[in-house]
């Protein structure tokens, strides 16, 4: 019986090759054979793929599950210290709202150690494409509705800030968000830039480096502030991630970037369009340039608690 199984999955493995060229090739993972179906997304640092675990028990051909396969470089101390960070980071919160990591390997590669990491696969694709192709199609989505939405991302986000130590995530973004397969919430993604959130800066160069790793792993358009010119003298906390998540809400309420990703965009009056609701109250609260004056993420949800 084992081999008629092992003989269907060799033989759907063929087939699957046959129908696409582009994406004929596996990878062993921790004991799944994951097949190569077509690359999500790419980024500085990694490539998303669709894969279906030809391992996994399965009914009909059409049900081999699908996964998403991050794959990363591991060959020298900093980038396999990146990838051991994002595993750790996954291991750290369980939450609906966080991104669940299934498997995690380092693998021998061509050109060098290839780290992989295997996680659910979401349909329905991430925030910042979603929000854009709703407006392209002339279909607004409802206040309420990405009330809801954002309640959901500062939940995952928050899971971070609870940890002991507290820690923040960095790289917040529309795009790290994926639209959950019921449609009603977000699961944040891409943990690579996860670090304590305290950091205390008593010199030039402690500021200088700090600025120098933000540059690298805070997307620049969504980077607070105090990341673009950081004192000599400071200590920053979760509300680093406060603003980032404000960033957000803009783009979602507005359909467009609050800032171009330089630090007098970040410093310059935001354009609100003479609006004045809920929503624009609370993205003016965590958009405060004054990392003090903004809320932290709990009195944020407290806000949010009507947006179910």
């Amino acid at each position: 019986m084992n081999s008629l199984v092992h003989g269907f999955r060799v033989m759907l493995y063929v087939l699957y090759s046959l129908v696409d060229k582009n994406h004929d090739s596996c990878v062993n993972l921790n004991g799944r054979k994951l097949l190569y179906q077509r690359k999500i997304a790419e980024g500085g640092f990694g490539t998303v793929f669709l894969v279906r675990d030809l391992s996994a028990p399965h009914g009909a051909p059409g049900n081999i599950p699908l996964y998403a396969l991050k794959r990363v470089q591991a060959s020298d101390v900093e980038s396999r210290h990146t990838f051991e960070s994002e595993v750790k980071a996954h291991g750290a919160v369980t939450h609906p709202h966080v991104m669940r990591l299934v498997a995690s390997a380092v693998i021998p590669g061509a050109s060098g150690p290839l780290g992989f990491l295997l996680m659910p696969y979401y349909s329905n694709g991430n925030l910042h494409d979603f929000i854009d192709l709703r407006l392209q199609r002339h279909q607004p989505l409802s206040l309420d509705f990405l009330l809801s939405l954002f309640r959901t991302m500062c939940q995952g986000v928050l899971a971070f800030h609870l940890l002991d130590p507290p820690c923040v995530v960095r790289d917040i973004k529309p795009a790290n968000f994926l639209i959950a397969d019921h449609g009603r919430g977000t699961v944040l993604t891409d943990l690579g830039g996860v670090v304590p959130a305290a950091r205390v800066v008593h010199t030039r160069a402690q500021a200088d480096a700090l600025q120098d790793d933000a540059a690298i792993h805070v997307t620049a358009a969504f980077r607070p502030p105090e990341l673009f010119s950081v004192p000599s003298q400071c200590a920053l906390d979760t509300r680093t991630d406060v603003w980032s998540l404000g960033a957000c809400l803009y783009f979602m309420v507005f359909g467009k970037m609050a800032f171009d990703g330089t630090e007098s965009a970040a410093l310059a009056a935001i354009d609100y369009q003479g609006r004045n609701d809920a929503a624009t109250d609370l993205i003016k609260s965590m958009l405060q340039i004054d990392m003090h004056k903004r809320p932290t993420l709990p009195a944020i949800l407290e806000a949010l608690a009507p947006y179910q």
